[in-house]
């Protein structure tokens, strides 16, 4: 990415805009199918193991082909007609050899799987990376934000936004006492008393044109993971609940898990849109989809122990058709058309 695009994605924030998207019939229209699907995708964790649903999210992809020359006036090109091919036969593959497992899980059950070491190591995992991420994240921003104010490449601008943590910076600032700038900086984000620590770097560094990008994608992924994960848990406690007449939403684990459910759904889409604001969607969305598929599938096998029947055919052939379906995926940028 060139250093002036860097700079920009870095510490510049979003313009203005003058129409909302809701004056836009087709966005909502868009956005109606997209929560429509979402609901669709919501319910079929209740009829599926959640390491089949995950890869067969490619789905999208070859409807996206079908529809983007309706819509935008595209051409299909060979690399796209492969890319479908590849990703059915992937499918296909990923369908014959994926494990077939208990699907109606009450919250005892739940529980227990819950307490599983695996799930706990699992789970513990998840977490130390999406902190390790954010950690990532806040000291390359901060880092580029004092290599620009130490060369003076702020211009003639009063403040400076740095957009992924809503901190604005003055340039003069009234003076405050220490337990006042304490006090100040835990209520921001309690890693700006470790700003001290950041050292400046360069807009061009490879922590920026490469971490960043990656970073961002992978961080919207995992809140991904874990909304998978919970609203299959949740989607089974609702059909206890409903059609088996057994009330599962008694106990506050139960509220807990739909609470996170929404927290996670609402942190993914903040910040792949995070992500897409700031670089090009052709790295975005690829390392995106792969990472969430990726965790999706070790977490289903997981938690929800839907690896147990398997034998070694069976994980070389899952793995095979799972990789079949990345592929073309992960050479979209290479397309001209970008599948």
């Amino acid at each position: 990415m060139p250093p002036q695009q860097i700079l920009q994605a870095v510490s510049t924030p979003a313009p203005p805009q003058s129409k909302t998207p809701f004056s836009s019939p087709v966005w909502i229209v868009g956005l109606v199918i997209f929560i429509l699907g979402n609901v669709v995708n919501f319910i079929a964790l209740q009829f599926a193991p959640q390491s089949l649903v995950a890869p067969l999210g490619a789905v999208s992809l070859v409807t996206n082909v079908i529809i983007a020359p309706l819509l935008n006036d595209e051409k299909i090109s060979l690399f796209d007609v492969g890319g479908i091919v590849l990703i059915i036969a992937g499918c296909v593959v990923v369908v014959v050899f994926s494990g077939i497992v208990q699907q109606d899980y009450r919250l005892c059950v739940l529980i227990q799987l819950l307490k599983a070491k695996p799930t706990v190591i699992y789970l513990c995992l998840i977490f130390a990376l999406i902190l390790a991420i954010y950690i990532f994240l806040w000291t390359v921003e901060r880092g580029v934000t004092h290599y620009l104010l130490e060369h003076q490449q702020l211009g003639d601008s009063d403040t400076l936004t740095v957009v992924h943590t809503h901190e604005t910076i003055p340039n003069q600032s009234p003076p405050a006492t220490w337990l006042q700038k304490t006090t100040r900086s835990l209520l921001q984000n309690p890693l700006l008393l470790f700003d001290r620590h950041v050292r400046p770097i360069s807009p061009t560094s490879r922590h920026v044109q490469y971490g960043l990008p990656l970073a961002y994608a992978s961080l919207g992924s995992l809140m991904a993971t874990l909304t998978t994960l919970f609203a299959k848990s949740l989607v089974n406690l609702l059909s206890v609940s409903i059609f088996d007449h057994d009330n599962q939403f008694t106990s506050f684990i139960t509220w807990g898990i739909l609470l996170v459910t929404a927290f996670t759904a609402a942190s993914q889409v903040y910040w792949i849109n995070q992500g897409l604001q700031r670089y090009d969607a052709l790295l975005q969305v690829p390392v995106f989809y792969v990472v969430w598929t990726v965790f999706d599938i070790i977490g289903g096998g997981v938690y929800f122990n839907e690896f147990k029947m398997f034998t070694t055919v069976k994980y070389v052939l899952f793995a095979v058709g799972v990789a079949i379906i990345f592929w073309p995926k992960l050479l979209a940028k290479s397309s001209p058309t970008n599948l």
